[in-house]
């Protein structure tokens, strides 16, 4: 009987054929030729594995973008602002100048509303045009800190206004400033984390800033990860404006948005997980939401797969693809290649080692986890802050020899803060951990080695 899954030239249900996309999304085949700047990839680990025995199988699924977009698509941006009465004084005044800056960035064609909040919450401006800057500058001076913090009904007002132009023809964010965890109103942190997940449905990505060092991180963490944004972590009230300025331009360099991967597996092969990644795993079925694709950035996912015995030959493990909506043109689009192993019965042809992008990214990814273990070993003390440092050490210089620069540094402020005490350690690991788990990272990052 014929195995639907070896490689041949007639007769596999499931292999590409050009020219015959689904409904109402285009296909290419990934690679240079695809949409202009943006390519996919699907990297296995062992191009040659044993037919005698079980294996483990590792595929990295890639996708890059290059050079900044030659169309910038109007953004429909919402800047919600914790006005609660700890945001008083300097934290408050470096917010309003950094929502200054927003507006003195954005074009004609964008889109800004602006929503605060204590327990009460407020419009300050619904989706307008950044036509009357000077007009926005008024609302804005007009915020004042007062009273206690209601998380949710303030993150539900923000996708309210963002919603109304979340379908199509804007890249739609939620900038979200807070100094607090939530204090009434909707508390619990599942319910508030769901609605980040409803506005990233609904086409609306969601960034978190946390300020100073009573915020909850995890929550934060939480909602930015579920609501597929960023999540920054800031110490001092000064450094406010310049992480809008960074956030700004993430949002000003997508060219690709409502992006995932997805992996049609061998009926023979089964996913065990992807690696640091919330998935949606089936029996033959693996999807991965990503975060918006920015130029000059790349956007990954490692998926470990469980394969059977087989018989020698050469057979397609999985079918993957990139889907996402083209900037440039609005289109739904899908790339695809395809997870090709050859199964020998000579154990001499199989290399002892993983292809290195392969290895580099399990490497990181288990450093990911060594940071997690460290940080609930802090966190449920069963570990002092100087077992802590030397963890947190070793991880250190594993993100460092691939390349993961910014991370690692981020760990030498951490176990600096450790070794004098400091309160705001657990808060820079939770920044730190976040980045890892979107598979985000730039282009001249994603070389590897530490140059």
């Amino acid at each position: 009987m014929q195995d639907s899954d070896k490689t041949q030239l007639m007769g596999d249900a499931e292999r590409t054929v050009i020219g015959q996309p689904p409904v109402r999304e285009e296909t290419v085949v990934g690679g240079p030729s695809a949409p202009p700047g943006i390519r996919f990839e699907c990297l296995v680990g062992r191009e040659v594995e044993s037919a005698a025995r079980p294996q483990r199988v590792y595929l990295l699924l890639v996708a890059s973008a290059g050079g900044a977009p030659g169309v910038r698509l109007p953004t429909n941006l919402c800047l919600l602002i914790d006005r609660s009465g700890s945001m008083e004084g300097q934290p408050l005044d470096y917010a309003k100048q950094a929502c200054r800056y927003v507006v003195d960035s954005l074009e004609a064609n964008d889109v800004l509303s602006i929503v605060s909040f204590d327990d009460q919450v407020e419009v300050v401006m619904p989706p307008r045009r950044v036509v009357n800057k000077e007009l926005i500058g008024q609302h804005i001076a007009r915020i004042t800190a007062r009273g206690t913090t209601n998380i949710y009904d303030g993150l539900a007002a923000a996708i309210e206004q963002a919603s109304v132009l979340s379908s199509g023809g804007y890249v739609s964010r939620i900038i979200f400033l807070t100094d607090g965890a939530p204090t009434t109103g909707i508390k619990d942190h599942s319910s508030i984390v769901a609605l980040a997940q409803r506005a990233r449905q609904a086409g609306v990505s969601v960034s978190t800033l946390g300020f100073g060092i009573e915020y909850n991180e995890e929550l934060l963490s939480g909602v930015a990860r579920a609501g597929g944004g960023s999540h920054f972590y800031i110490s001092r009230p000064e450094m406010i404006p310049e992480v809008f300025r960074t956030e700004l331009g993430s949002v000003l360099r997508v060219v690709a948005r409502n992006v995932s991967f997805e992996a049609r597996l061998a009926k023979w092969t089964q996913c065990v997980q992807v690696h640091g990644r919330e998935a949606q795993i089936s029996e033959r079925l693996v999807r991965v939401p990503a975060v918006d694709l920015e130029a000059n950035s790349r956007v990954t996912a490692l998926l470990e797969l469980a394969v059977l015995p087989h018989a020698p030959g050469t057979y397609r493990l999985a079918q993957t693809a990139l889907h996402f909506e083209d900037i440039a043109t609005a289109a739904a689009k899908r790339l695809v290649a395809e997870a090709v192993v050859r199964f020998t019965e000579n154990d001499s042809e199989v290399p002892t080692q993983l292809r290195e992008e392969v290895a580099r990214e399990l490497q990181v990814a288990e450093a990911a986890q060594q940071l997690q273990r460290t940080m609930v070993g802090l966190r449920t003390m069963q570990i002092s802050a100087t077992q802590a440092v030397a963890q947190l050490g070793a991880t250190r210089s594993l993100l460092a020899q691939h390349g993961r620069n910014l991370e690692a540094t981020q760990l030498d402020l951490a176990m600096s803060g450790l070794q004098q005490g400091a309160p705001d350690a657990q808060k820079t690991l939770t920044e730190t951990l976040h980045r890892l788990a979107t598979g985000k990272q730039a282009e001249d990052e994603g070389s590897g080695a530490n140059r």
